[in-house]
């Protein structure tokens, strides 16, 4: 299986990307911001988090399979 180069998206290069750090961090602040108010605050923070990447990702890695099969056959 052979696939055009530069075409298969890393993981890894894409979460670098995204700066998945950053938006952890970002995270994490208001998840001490906050405490005490909502202790099950936690949850829903690294939940949205992880919708977030889902939500850029998933698409890009169809739209990738969708790019290699049609390269594939030509």
């Amino acid at each position: 299986m052979e696939a055009a180069p530069g075409l298969i998206v890393k993981t890894t290069s894409l979460a670098v990307l995204l700066g998945v750090v950053e938006v952890i961090k970002v995270g994490q602040q208001i998840i001490d911001a906050n405490r005490f108010q909502y202790p099950t605050g936690t949850l829903w923070i690294y939940g949205t988090i992880f919708f977030m990447y889902f939500i850029v990702c998933w698409p890009l890695s169809i739209v990738a399979r969708r790019l290699e099969k049609r390269w594939k056959h030509d």
